[in-house]
């Protein structure tokens, strides 16, 4: 057996083009005798014959049979078996892309490496090239050509980030905003040589309801810092095809963002890996693989210097705990929905001067509600509209692309009473600490710090209350609730119903049995007597709501007026504050 070197390789179709290019440097070198080059590809590769350790056995044997050199290139995702693993060197890791390695390349044809080198974008613009982006330059057979598109393409994506929110376009995200500067900082320190990797915060876990603008923060932190944002989700993974195609989409990506540090990883919809330990025995073998998959790469990711990892999630509960824990997410941190301040501060940059600071401050009023990326694709739809019509940008235009154009009072003021519903019952249920209350035309959020961990039957029954209690305050004062109660999975009425189901087939607190069923949700479909329970018991807690606001009808009656009015009330870690007495006594009509 001749020497041989082993070569991790990222995915993403860079096993080839790494093959092609060593094998013409080393023939450029005049090595002898010639070394032979073996690629091992990742199983869902159109190119891979087989299973990667199929294809295992044949290289062994071509290895073990002469003396001549060989270098193996193994493709991020296959597992050497042990006693090949033991047998063979350890593996050496492929660098990320640089301007030598480059200059390398464009030279083979002759010419100066240095010189090369010279004429090239600087290394942090070559590391954020995507293999594709790389390949897509380098098609052409002109050198001149190739270098100008490398200039063109780098150009491209430095224009992208400069485009991206930077921390100074981001304020009213509270601990999460904190949270963004302090690692920002840390990253700063680190690049400078200030800090070790190891004493600072790298990797964050964002955690707040559909449109609250975590990616916003995570292209804001990756800007801020001025390094090359990857990102990646479950839903763009999956899209790719099967288990196997989905599980090399994902190890690209935290491959190529390995190869890019120092750089942001931001694992958008981290929740939809599920959790191993779900009821839910849909697709557990298929959930299991991935959520393991995910595992490996964050903690190979984890010892990355350089590589700050960014995760959001909607739904914590759904999230698997090996996921979260400390080790793989330092932090993790909650996103509010944007509040007036962020929405100023986001309008402001997207319309860059085009409105004043008086007209950005009413849209922001009215906008409340509004998601970050709802508020950024309707100024682009706005000027759309305003260059169509051949004429300047105006509030009006961008009042219309958010459906803002016409407030209609009576959806403002049972959206006002529904958020006042809930903070009441949160707060004389002791179930958090009410922060904030926002109301809008795009509905409302009441924001609670120190929540109570649900623990108990009290505790689970409280809950429910408090969830129902927005509906059962449009009841008390308007005569009927609305659709937005049971609007989507992540709906006051999903949420409360899930409760329901949980108190009576799996955690047994129900009183009725002790039995844990592993799907509960099913049960609703096929058993006609969980159904009945699970709706008597939402019943309960909507009476029990609506007596609690009943009593507090003066409380309820005046913070929906105050929200009207308003649109933000902010009490901080003081919580709600109940009014006077009310020198009319109003009272439930």
């Amino acid at each position: 057996m001749g020497a041989v070197t082993v070569l991790d390789c990222p995915p993403g179709g860079m096993i080839d083009d790494a093959a092609s290019l060593l094998a013409a440097l080393l023939a450029r070198g005049g090595a002898r005798p010639p070394v032979r080059i073996i690629a091992l590809r990742a199983a869902g590769d159109a190119r891979a014959a087989g299973r990667p350790e199929d294809a295992l056995v044949p290289a062994m044997a071509a290895i073990s049979a002469t003396t001549a050199p060989h270098v193996l290139l193994v493709e991020a995702g296959v597992a050497l078996p042990g006693a090949i693993a033991a047998t063979l060197p350890a593996p050496l890791r492929l660098g990320p892309v640089d301007g030598w390695l480059v200059a390398a390349a464009l030279g083979l044809r002759g010419g100066g490496t240095a010189h090369l080198r010279a004429s090239l974008p600087d290394d942090a613009a070559l590391r954020a090239l995507t293999p594709g982006q790389l390949r897509f330059a380098l098609r052409h057979r002109i050198r001149d050509r190739q270098i100008a598109e490398l200039h063109r393409i780098a150009r491209s994506n430095q224009s992208n980030r400069s485009n991206s929110p930077t921390l100074d376009d981001i304020a009213g995200y509270g601990e999460a905003e904190a949270a963004a500067h302090r690692l920002t900082a840390d990253l700063a320190a680190w690049q400078a040589g200030r800090i070790a990797w190891g004493e600072m915060t790298r990797s964050l876990l964002f955690v707040g309801p559909p449109g609250s603008g975590k990616t916003w923060l995570a292209r804001a932190i990756a800007a801020t810092a001025g390094v090359p944002l990857i990102e990646g989700s479950l839903a763009a993974w999956q899209a790719a095809g099967h288990l196997g195609d989905m599980l090399r989409a994902m190890r690209a990506s935290f491959a190529q963002a390995q190869a890019a540090a120092p750089a942001v990883l931001f694992l958008d919809e981290i929740d939809g890996a599920g959790d191993r330990g779900s009821d839910d025995s849909h697709a557990r073998t298929y959930r299991r693989q991935v959520i393991n998959a995910l595992l490996e790469l964050l903690d190979s990711a984890g010892r990355t210097p350089g590589l700050v990892i960014l995760a959001a999630c909607n739904d914590l509960d759904a999230l698997d705990p090996a996921i979260r824990r400390p080790g793989r997410i330092d932090r993790i941190v909650a996103v509010p929905p944007p509040g007036p301040a962020a929405i100023v501060r986001i309008l402001t940059r997207r319309l860059d001067g085009a409105l004043s600071a008086k007209a950005i401050d009413s849209l922001a009023r009215r906008a409340i509600g509004q998601s970050a990326a709802a508020l950024d694709g309707a100024v682009r739809e706005a000027r759309s509209q305003a260059r169509d019509a051949g004429r300047a940008l105006t509030g009006g235009d961008v009042a219309r692309a958010l459906g803002l154009a016409r407030e209609e009072p009576a959806i403002i003021r049972r959206f006002a009473l529904h958020e006042a519903g809930h903070a009441i019952a949160a707060t004389r249920l002791a179930r958090g600490r009410v922060q904030e209350i926002r109301v809008g035309m795009a509905g409302g959020h009441v924001a609670l710090g120190h929540r109570v961990p649900l623990l108990t039957r009290r505790d689970l029954t409280d809950q429910l209350t408090c969830l129902l209690a927005g509906r059962a305050a449009e009841e008390l004062v308007l005569g009927s609730g609305c659709t937005g109660a049971g609007r989507g999975a992540d709906s006051d009425l999903a949420k409360a119903t899930d409760i329901a189901l949980r108190l009576e087939l799996v955690y047994g607190l129900s009183g009725h049995s002790l039995v844990h069923v592993a799907d509960p949700a099913r049960m609703l479909v096929s058993d006609p007597a969980v159904r009945t329970r699970a709706d008597r018991r939402l019943r309960t807690a909507l009476r029990r709501a609506r007596q609690l606001l009943a009593a507090e009808y003066h409380w309820l009656l005046h913070l929906a007026d105050r929200l009207c009015a308003e649109r933000v009330i902010a009490c901080g870690d003081a919580g709600l504050d109940r009014p006077g007495p009310d020198p009319e006594a109003r009272h439930e009509p």
